[in-house]
């Protein structure tokens, strides 16, 4: 009876395990205790203001933390990985023994863009955009890295590797199972005038296994990019690009028959894509429509639930425009935008917004970090974000239920005052066992639960 009704819950949102635990393997008394830990999480959660349960624990990292980012966490497990700006190395830490647990793995300094991971049993996996340099195009390089766990041990090894074309720019980095690539442009794009075949935005993607490559040119200008924001997303193989400026979202589909995967092997090299023929666009209502929405950022997840992307804007008001004397976040919001796959019928995989929520305030700043705080849980189910209120900090949690009336929620999660959210400059979420965890500028990482 457990094990049935908790694979039924599993199917649908995540549960107090991995996402791959063979629950058939587990005793009467550690099935009880993942339904219950996952219903005393779905309470708390649904609070507006979520309090901490449990033991906080507080975790030395060292004191050379600036240059630290939380590349990623294994959802259900304590096992983190970092990446070092200073030294170009990744480290695994497990924070319930609060030590090292793997060998460095060396990687580029500089970390760019991270993929979703891809989660099997034991093992997760990420593909990092890197490069060896600051301020260059010309050693830009797909790195994939792999962290195996289990009786035997804890294991970070890299499985693929590849060097990205000369003095071009890349960004969104998209990966599934069977492929890993990026979008790429020339860096230097006219405003004017016909482009040049390196302006035009092109698709790039390389199977994991045998490396092949498969190149996809579009006839969107580079230009249209460069004056909005644009991420990416997976849907059953097939890779979706979001284009957004202003109060217009742009999606365009780019089908797995033109992308290297496993089944695919006749894949062309090169081909040619049409950016109306595959594209729906979505006008955002505003309140005013004087308000100017400013893109903060798109994030991708995996899309196991369906929930493979969030979308934030800065909004701001008409009036704040108005008021010289206006403190710059009087009157200011957000707005978080989630984008789902199409329930109906179709006839191919189809991404569209499925719910989107104001929230007061601005995104605090966080000096010396390589990414802004906020961050996208690996289900794509809820987002954290470390907002500033004008007096003060909050971390807020945003939840997205597609089967709930208001699909799109915002909680204000406690936390104690012996971690000022000022300090904060990384954060992560386990929205499986309900542990969000925080990186302060002091050395310490906090691993707060919630259930």
């Amino acid at each position: 009876m457990w094990i049935r009704a908790l694979e039924r819950e599993r199917a649908a949102r995540p549960i107090a395990c991995t996402t791959y635990e063979d629950l058939t393997n587990l005793d009467l008394e550690n099935l009880r205790r993942i339904a219950f830990h996952t219903l005393r999480l779905a309470h708390n959660w649904a609070r507006t203001e979520p309090r901490v349960i449990g033991a906080i624990k507080a975790i030395p990292l060292g004191t050379d933390v600036r240059g630290f980012d939380l590349l990623f966490q294994v959802p259900a497990a304590e096992l983190y990985v970092f990446h070092s700006r200073r030294t170009g190395e990744a480290y695994t830490w497990h924070a319930g023994r609060a030590r090292q647990v793997a060998a460095p793995l060396r990687v580029p300094p500089r970390v760019m863009d991270v993929s979703p991971g891809q989660e099997r049993a034991g093992v997760f996996t990420m593909g990092l955009l890197t490069s060896e340099s600051a301020h260059s195009f010309t050693d830009n390089k797909i790195v994939v890295i792999c962290l195996e766990y289990g009786p035997a041990g804890v294991k970070l090894s890299t499985t693929f590797s590849q060097l990205l074309a000369f003095n071009l720019s890349h960004w969104a980095i998209f990966m599934t199972d069977d492929y890993v690539g990026v979008l790429e442009c020339s860096p230097h794009v006219p405003t004017s005038g016909e482009p040049g075949e390196s302006e035009y935005l092109r698709l790039i993607a390389f199977n994991l296994t045998t490396g092949r490559q498969a190149t996809i040119h579009t006839d969107m200008p580079g230009k249209e990019f460069a004056l909005s924001h644009s991420g990416t997303s997976t849907i059953d193989g097939d890779v979706f690009i979001l284009l957004e400026n202003k109060k217009k979202a742009r999606i365009t589909r780019i089908p797995k028959d033109y992308l290297p995967h496993d089944g695919n092997p006749n894949c062309p090299a090169v081909s040619r894509l049409k950016w109306e023929d595959n594209a729906s666009q979505y006008d955002i209502v505003p309140r005013d429509e004087d308000d100017e929405f400013v893109p903060e950022g798109a994030l991708s997840a995996n899309d196991f639930y369906r929930a493979p992307a969030v979308s934030l804007h800065a909004v701001r008001p008409a009036s704040s425009h108005l008021d010289p004397f206006e403190l710059p976040h009087d009157g200011e919001r957000m707005q978080v935008r989630f984008w789902g796959a199409a329930d109906a019928p179709a006839t191919a995989p189809r991404l569209e917004l499925q719910g989107s929520i104001d929230i007061g305030g601005q995104l605090q700043d966080s000096p010396g970090a390589s990414w802004k705080l906020m961050l996208l849980a690996h289900s794509g189910r809820c987002m954290l974000l470390v907002v500033d209120q004008g007096t003060d900090a909050e971390l807020v949690l945003v939840r997205f239920d597609a089967a709930s009336a208001n699909a799109c929620s915002a909680h204000h999660l406690v936390v104690p005052e012996f971690i000022p959210l000022s300090y904060v400059y990384g954060l992560s979420i386990d929205d499986h066992r309900g542990v969000v965890t925080l990186l302060d500028t002091r050395g310490y990482m906090f691993a707060i639960p919630y259930a």
